[in-house]
């Protein structure tokens, strides 16, 4: 009798905290400051959902984020499907989520509407993967100016939401490292290629890719496509990995082959 008067005790006062909390500091839209949410409705109607998806080749628009047959080189990604356009609130709150303790909020934020949205969630019934791999940060960028690494913190949202529509435990393997670490923010699209070739290598235990043939690459932005690429490539000449599929919160289509099309 006692323990439930004091576990009852426990949770009125963990609810009026939380009020509190709520009361003191309201939560506000990351974009424009309303009192409502992390992001208010308006501004979540205002983000550029991308309802076509663009080969990872040609940038032409393709099914499901295929590579085209006509497209497909050794090596290449299988698909890339990505939510937002890089550009306007989504392209504000990834440049605030580059640094600070609200990094981990703010990207959720988007993942979770990229998963309201079908976009995210149209990613799991349509291609089955063994493992996610998260797209490793420049080192020396991520230790002068970000805190946390966007590509693991899209792996841990996929695995958890992973798990609740197949009640299966994916395994996020985050073992991919860089070679070249200059900030790729500044560079064209050619310079992109050149500098992300040959770029990556593995550290930790190679035994995390025994047996995964169908692999989840993960990155906040895909911009000329050149990062994925070079890593799909890397895993599937080293590993033997028959598939890879990407996942990327944003495309920026100012890097695009075909912008008219």
């Amino acid at each position: 009798m006692k323990s439930s008067i004091f576990a009852s005790g426990i949770n009125s006062i963990t609810t009026k905290n939380h009020l509190l909390k709520e009361f003191l500091l309201p939560k506000t839209c990351v974009s424009c400051g309303h009192i409502e949410s992390d992001l208010c409705k308006q501004c979540e109607n205002n983000l550029t959902i991308l309802e076509l998806q663009r080969c990872i080749s040609c940038d032409r628009f393709t099914l499901n984020g295929k590579t085209h047959k006509y497209c497909f080189n050794n090596g290449f990604p299988d698909a890339v499907l990505s939510s937002f356009e890089y550009s306007g609130i989504a392209r504000k709150i990834i440049l605030k989520s580059k640094s600070g303790q609200n990094s981990y909020m703010l990207l959720n934020t988007l993942l979770k509407i990229s998963y309201n949205r079908f976009i995210l969630s149209e990613l799991l019934k349509l291609y089955e993967f063994d493992g996610i791999i998260p797209i490793p940060s420049s080192s020396n960028f991520i230790s002068t100016k970000r805190i946390v690494n966007h590509s693991l913190i899209i792996a841990q949202f996929i695995q958890k939401y992973y798990k609740l529509y197949f009640n299966k435990r994916i395994p996020i393997i985050n073992i991919l490292k860089k070679k070249n670490k200059t900030n790729q923010k500044d560079l064209n699209r050619f310079e992109r290629y050149d500098k992300s070739n040959k770029n990556y290598y593995i550290k930790g235990q190679l035994h995390a890719l025994e047996n995964k043939n169908k692999i989840l690459l993960v990155d906040d932005i895909a911009t000329t496509g050149a990062t994925l690429i070079s890593a799909s490539k890397y895993l599937k000449k080293r590993f033997k990995i028959q598939k890879i599929y990407c996942y990327t919160i944003c495309k920026d289509l100012r890097y695009n082959y075909s912008n008219n099309v």
